[in-house]
Order: C-alpha cells, then structure tokens, then sequence
C-alpha cells in the first residue's frame, strides 16, 4: 500500500502542470518537479539549480529579503508574482512567470512556478482593444454610451451624452 502511495504522489509530482520547488528558508532546492526545472533552467547561472534565491535573482532580486522579513511562522510570502523574464522592450521574446511562495514553516518553503506569457498577451490585447473602443465611441458624436445599474440608474457614460442631451456627468 505504501509502494503504491509513493509511487502515486512521485507520478503526480511528475505529471502536474505547475512548477513545485521545495527548498529550506535560505533557498537551498531539495525537490523540484520536471516542470519547474524547464521554467527555471533557461534562468539559472551557470545551469545550476541548487539554490532558488540564486536562480530568480535576474528577475526577483529581491526574493531573499522578501523571505527574511515575513514575520509569521507560516503562510504565503507572495501570490501570482509576475516575473517577466525579458526585457519589456523586446516583447517577442518576453516570457512571464508566476511565482507564488509559501513559507511552511521556520525552515521550509515551497513555490510554485508557472508560465503566464500567454495569459499576460492576451491582456494586453484586451487593454489595447478596450483603449479602441474607447476612442472609436468618443469620436462618434451621434450616438451615446450609457450604462445603466439594477435600478436603472446612469453607472457610466461617455462623453457623446453630454453632446446628444446637453446634460453634463453632474
């Protein structure tokens, strides 16, 4: 029963589709999964994954003081930290990473690792359109754009109201 337990939690280790590293308050990695090997190999100096601290500190410098000066014996340090691993100027090749961290206790942490590029394009895509939109319905000026809540009150309008009504916002 056991043998079929461990043999259980290593495939799920092997098999999940995030990034775990276990590793000791000072970064120091003793278990890590497949995947977050790939995330964090392309990072590490010298192809070396034996310290965490060491293979973020390109992107996360400030990872070991973040660690240092969490107060509670147990808890996450942080959650969704975006990491992008490029620089902002040369998009094409921009990857972004997620690292939330978890300290379990005075002595252990785990993070979990993954990759967000693509979620982090199509929110920029998303901005960029809604940016569109926005500038498309300010420059219509025969129609307007009201939003209305529950009780049918005015939530939001543009700027086309004020020119079709003659009302003002206030």
């Amino acid at each position: 029963q056991a043998a079929q337990e461990h043999e259980a939690l290593l495939s799920f280790l092997y098999q999940a589709p995030v990034g775990l590293v276990h590793c000791d308050i000072e970064g120091a990695i003793s278990m890590l999964n497949p995947l977050s090997a790939q995330i964090l190999l392309p990072l590490a100096p010298d192809r070396a994954l034996d310290n965490l601290y060491d293979v973020l500190a390109s992107v996360a410098p400030d990872l070991r003081s973040r660690v240092r000066d969490f107060e509670p014996r147990h808890g996450r340090i942080c959650s969704g930290m975006r990491l992008p691993t490029r620089r902002m100027e040369d998009m094409a090749r921009l990857t972004v990473l997620s690292l939330t961290l978890i300290k379990l206790d005075e002595s252990r942490l785990m993070a979990v690792l993954d990759d967000v590029t693509e979620q982090v394009r199509q929110e920029r895509l998303i901005r960029q359109s809604r940016a569109w939109f926005d500038v498309l319905l300010a420059g219509v000026s025969d129609y307007a754009q009201v939003s209305l809540d529950a009780e049918g009150r005015i939530s939001r309008w543009d700027q086309s109201l004020a020119r079709v009504t003659g009302f003002e916002a206030d």
